[in-house]
C-alpha cells in the first residue's frame, strides 16, 4: 500500500522563512567583513617574524573560506525558496485562469441551451 505525505505550507511560511535567511545573509556579511579586516590588521597585533603568523593568517583566511561557503549555501537555500513562492504564485495564476475559462464556458453552454431550448429543439 502506498502512503502519501501531503504537506500544506502556505506562501507567507516560505516568505518568512527567506526573510530569515535574508537575516542571516546580513549576518554572514558583516561576519565576513570582519575576518577581512582581521585579516588586513594581523600584522598589528602579531609580527611577521612571529613563528605564529602565519598559522594565524591561514586560521583567518579559512574563516573568510568557511563563512563565503556558508554565504553560497545559504543564497542557493533562499533562492529555492523564492523559485518556491514564484511557482505558487505562477499555479495560483493559472488555477485562477482555468477556473475562469471553465466558468466562461459553462455560461456559454447554458446560454446555449437556453437559445436551443428557445427554438423548441
Amino acid at each position: 500500500m502506498a502512503a502519501e505525505l501531503l504537506l500544506h505550507a502556505s506562501k507567507e511560511d516560505y516568505l518568512n522563512l527567506i526573510g530569515q535567511l535574508d537575516g542571516k545573509l546580513t549576518e554572514l556579511g558583516t561576519l565576513l567583513t570582519e575576518y577581512q579586516n582581521l585579516k588586513a590588521r594581523v600584522n598589528t597585533f602579531v609580527k611577521d617574524g612571529d613563528s605564529n603568523y602565519q598559522n594565524m593568517l591561514d586560521n583567518v583566511e579559512n574563516n573568510v573560506q568557511a563563512v563565503r561557503r556558508a554565504i553560497g549555501i545559504t543564497q542557493k537555500s533562499r533562492d529555492n525558496l523564492q523559485k518556491t513562492v514564484d511557482q505558487m504564485e505562477d499555479m495560483n495564476t493559472n488555477v485562477s485562469n482555468l477556473m475562469s475559462q471553465t466558468a466562461e464556458a459553462a455560461a456559454n453552454t447554458i446560454k446555449t441551451a437556453i437559445r436551443v431550448e428557445g427554438l423548441g429543439l
